[in-house]
C-alpha cells in the first residue's frame, strides 16, 4: 500500500537534492555574514523511510503521498553547527530572512522527565520552505517543500547524534543504566564547553578590536563590527542586525587600505541597525565608495566575482553592456561629489564620511523635481552596486541620459555654493579630499 503512494526511492532523490539546495544556502549565508559554522544534509534513507512509514502507518492510515509529506517533516535536513553558540541569534536572523519559516522550535522545551542531572539537547529547529521565485526556473520545484534545520553548537550536535543512535533508534540493543549515565555526564561536559566557547568568542572579539590591530579574515571583521556595535548600539536593540556581504566588504577593506578598527571606525559612526532595507555592509560600503570613488570599478569587479554571490552584470547578454555601466557609474560619482560639497558648503553636515540620502538632498532646497529624479536613481544605483534587480540596457540608458541632463542644469543654476561645489565635483579633488 504505501509503495504505491509513495515511490521511496525517487522521493529520497528529490529530498536530497532539496536538502542540498538548503545546505549550500546555509553555508553562502554563514560564510558571507562572518559566522564560523559547518553545515550538512541529508535526506532520510529509503529503508530508515520505510521502515518508520510501517511503524506509523498503524495509527496515521496513509490515504495519500500528501499526508505522508505532511507527516514526515524531516525527509529532508540540514544542520548548522556553530563553532560558537553565541552566534544562534545571529544565524536566526539570516534564516527567517532568507527562508519562509513554517515553525520555530527551542530546546529544551520542556524541563526532562528523567533522573539525569542535564538538561540535555540545547538547539533550535526551523522547518522552512524555499521561495519558488528565488530558485532559477529548473529547481522551482523544490520551493515550498519543507526542510528541517537544526542550529546548534558542534558540541552538541557531535552528543547529540551519538545519544540519539543509542536511545532512540536502538540500533545495538537497549541501553542500559550506566550508558545513560555515562551520555548524561557528557552532556554536562559540552555544556560546560559551551560556556567556554562563548567566553573565547568575546576573548576573539575583543582581540581583534584593538587598536592598531588588521582584520585578517571576514570572520575578524565580523567580530569587530559585532562587539563594537553591541557597545555603542545593540543594547537599545533587542533585534540581531544583518550583516550582509563581509566577505565582498573585507575584500574592499583591504583594496582601500581600511582593513583596521582605527580606520574602519569613522566609516561605521552613522550606520542604520533597521537593515530590513540594508544590510550593514552594504552601508558601509557606500561610505567607503563616497569617499573613494576611485575604488567603483574595483568593486564591480569583486562583486563579478564573488564566489556564491548573487546576480551581477557581465555575466549575461540579458546585462548591460559595460560601456553603458561604466557612463552611468562617472555621471553618478560626479553628482555624489557635488552633492558631498555642497553639504559641506552649507554647513549640513558634520566632519565625517557623507553618504547623499534623500534627507539629505531636501535641506540641500534642490528643487522637487530633483528632489524625485535623484531618489529614482538612487535607487537604480543601489540595485547595480549591491547586485539586486539589475535593470536592463535600455533601462540604464535612459537614467544614464536623464543623469546628464541633471548635471547639465545644476551647471548653469545662478549660485555661488552650488557653483563651486559642481566646480569641486568635476575636478577630481574630491577624491583628494581628506574627510
Amino acid at each position: 500500500m504505501l509503495y504505491s503512494l509513495l515511490n521511496i526511492v525517487e522521493i529520497y532523490d528529490f529530498y536530497y537534492e532539496l536538502a542540498r539546495l538548503v545546505s549550500q544556502k546555509c553555508d553562502a549565508l554563514a560564510a558571507e555574514n562572518g559566522i564560523r559554522a559547518i553545515v550538512t544534509f541529508r535526506a532520510k534513507s529509503p529503508d530508515r523511510l520505510e521502515g518508520k512509514l510501517h511503524q506509523r502507518d498503524v495509527t496515521k492510515k496513509y490515504q495519500t503521498a500528501e499526508d505522508i509529506r505532511e507527516d514526515i517533516v524531516d525527509l529532508s535536513g540540514v544542520r548548522i553547527a556553530l563553532y560558537f553558540p553565541g552566534d544562534r541569534a545571529k544565524i536566526a536572523v539570516l534564516l527567517r530572512n532568507a527562508f519562509v519559516i513554517d515553525q520555530e522550535k527551542q530546546f529544551p522545551d520542556k524541563p526532562r522527565a528523567t533522573a539525569d542531572r542535564f538538561d540535555g539537547y540545547h538547539a533550535e529547529h526551523y522547518r522552512i520552505r524555499l521561495r519558488p521565485d528565488s530558485l532559477p526556473e529548473v529547481q522551482r520545484r523544490y520551493g515550498g517543500n519543507l526542510v528541517e534545520i537544526q542550529v546548534a553548537s558542534v558540541l552538541m550536535h557531535a552528543w547529540s547524534e551519538v545519544e540519539h543512535d543509542l536511545n532512540y533508534k536502538q540500533l545495538s540493543g537497549k541501553v542500559s543504566q550506566e550508558e545513560r549515565s555515562i551520555l548524561d555526564g557528557i552532556n554536562g561536559i559540552v555544556l560546560a564547553g559551551e560556556v567556554f566557547l562563548e567566553r573565547l568568542q568575546a576573548a576573539f572579539e575583543a582581540r581583534v578590536s584593538r587598536s592598531g590591530s588588521t582584520f585578517s579574515n571576514r570572520y575578524e571583521l565580523a567580530a569587530f563590527l559585532y562587539e563594537r556595535l553591541r557597545v555603542s548600539t545593540l543594547p537599545e536593540s533587542k533585534e540581531e542586525p544583518v550583516m550582509g556581504r563581509l566577505d565582498i566588504l573585507f575584500d574592499l577593506l583591504q583594496l582601500a587600505e581600511l582593513n583596521s578598527p582605527d580606520k574602519l571606525t569613522t566609516y561605521i559612526q552613522h550606520l542604520d541597525l533597521k537593515t530590513e532595507k540594508q544590510p550593514l555592509a552594504d552601508q558601509i560600503i557606500d561610505h567607503v565608495l563616497i569617499s573613494r570613488a576611485n575604488l567603483y570599478d574595483s568593486y564591480l569587479e569583486m562583486r563579478r566575482t564573488a564566489s556564491g554571490g548573487v546576480r551581477t552584470f557581465f555575466s549575461g547578454q540579458d546585462y548591460p553592456s559595460p560601456a553603458i555601466v561604466g557612463s552611468f557609474f562617472h555621471k553618478w560619482i560626479i553628482l555624489e561629489r557635488f552633492l558631498r560639497g555642497l553639504a559641506h558648503a552649507r554647513n549640513l553636515t558634520s566632519k565625517g564620511v557623507v553618504f547623499p540620502t534623500r534627507h539629505l538632498v531636501r535641506k540641500l532646497g534642490l528643487s522637487e523635481l530633483f528632489q524625485i529624479q535623484f531618489d529614482v536613481l538612487s535607487r537604480l544605483r543601489s540595485e547595480l552596486v549591491h547586485g539586486v534587480n539589475i535593470p536592463e540596457e535600455d533601462a540604464l540608458r535612459e537614467a544614464d541620459a536623464e543623469l546628464n541632463e541633471m548635471l547639465e542644469k545644476l551647471s548653469s543654476i545662478d549660485d555661488k555654493d552650488i557653483h563651486e561645489a559642481m566646480q569641486w565635483a568635476q575636478s577630481g579633488e574630491a577624491d583628494r579630499r581628506d574627510d
